[in-house]
């Protein structure tokens, strides 16, 4: 779960070598980078894509970075040891409270190799940016936050929204994986939004 205060990978700066893979993809929804990237899809292909979902994202402009926790992750991971810097993350993903059991979860789903990959993957969360695409989205955007998430805040998620005329929802009571913490409440939200771009 590295920080998605982020510039999009670099492929993205060239974003053709995925975009042919996802040229069947019509209704992207993305978590946290994912969102992201999913914003960006959705840029790339105006024509195609009918709907985009970001679930606890941020463009990774320059205010989302100057907020970003990423260089944190990366001297905990450079003094310590893969396994301790993810069950770190995972207790600092869901929100105050939540039982051990959902960190235990979210702990043994998460990245699982070794320094040099997770080094890797954090300096390309760290270095991501959607920004170059907002112009471009022209299909409903619905930005999702979870209101304790502090790897992409609600105002970051906010930001995100506004940057293409979307809605933004907050998720009360959840931080940054409502996929885990409240999948009950992110689908309520999440379906009409899909049932609506399926229609268009």
């Amino acid at each position: 779960m590295p920080s998605c205060a982020a510039r999009i990978p670099g492929s993205v700066h060239h974003p053709t070598p995925w975009i042919v893979s996802a040229r069947a993809v019509r209704v992207p929804v993305g978590g946290s980078l994912g969102g992201t990237i999913a914003l960006a899809l959705a840029g790339e292909l105006p024509s195609e894509v009918r709907s985009v979902t970001a679930m606890g994202s941020s463009l990774g402009d320059e205010r989302d970075r100057a907020d970003d926790h990423g260089s944190d992750e990366t001297q905990a991971l450079d003094s310590g040891t893969v396994e301790d810097l993810f069950a770190a993350l995972a207790a600092e993903a869901v929100a105050p409270g939540s039982p051990e059991s959902l960190v235990t979860t979210v702990r043994h789903l998460t990245n699982t190799h070794g320094k040099a990959v997770v080094r890797r993957v954090l300096r390309a969360a760290q270095d991501a940016d959607a920004t170059a695409w907002v112009s471009r989205v022209r299909c409903p955007a619905l930005v999702l936050t979870g209101e304790y998430d502090t790897t992409c805040t609600p105002q970051a998620g906010m930001r995100m929204a506004g940057s293409v005329d979307g809605r933004h929802r907050m998720l009360y009571g959840v931080g940054h994986l409502p996929m885990f913490e409240a999948p009950a409440t992110l689908l309520r939200v999440l379906l009409p939004h899909l049932e609506a771009a399926e229609r268009r």
